[in-house]
This record gives C-alpha cells, sequence and structure tokens, in this order.
C-alpha cells in the first residue's frame, strides 16, 4: 500500500542556521556598525526635526507677543478716546 508522499520532514533535512560571526570574522562587527549608522541617522534626524520645531515655537510666540502689544496699544488708543468722548459730553451739556 502506498502511503503517499512523506510530507513530514525528516530530522536529517533540518540544518542549523548560520550565525553573524560563522559566515565571516568581520560580520558581526559590520551589522553593528550599520546598527550605529542608522542611529545616528536617526538622531541626526531627530535633532533636525527638534530644531524646526524650537524655530517654528521661537517664530510663533515672537508673532503672539507682537500682536499682543498691539493689542496693548489699540486698548490704550481705545481708552483714550473713551475718555476724550467722556469729555466732550461733558463739556456740551
Amino acid at each position: 500500500m502506498d502511503k503517499g508522499p512523506n510530507l513530514v520532514a525528516e530530522p536529517a533535512q533540518y540544518s542549523r542556521p548560520t550565525t553573524a560571526t560563522s559566515l565571516e570574522p568581520g560580520r558581526a562587527r559590520k551589522f553593528s556598525q550599520q546598527r550605529t549608522d542608522a542611529q545616528a541617522a536617526e538622531d541626526a534626524r531627530k535633532q533636525d526635526e527638534y530644531h524646526w520645531f524650537l524655530l517654528n515655537a521661537e517664530e510663533l510666540l515672537a508673532e503672539v507677543q507682537g500682536r499682543i502689544d498691539e493689542l496693548g496699544d489699540l486698548r490704550k488708543s481705545a481708552q483714550s478716546t473713551s475718555d476724550s468722548v467722556s469729555f466732550f459730553d461733558l463739556e456740551y451739556q
């Protein structure tokens, strides 16, 4: 009686995966260096992003401070105008 193809692999067919150090002597170090380079690139990207954010935040703060100053000047002007109108109303009564 034919059992058909054997779908279960025999233990001899399995091979142990090779490690980086067994392939070539400097491969583990090269992988480590690549990881370090990738980390350095990521750190540089994060640093650039931080500086961009900081610059934009400072620009926005300066713009907001300018608007606050302008509003203060407008308030003083409105108060002066209100005082002048009140003075003229009292004068014409």
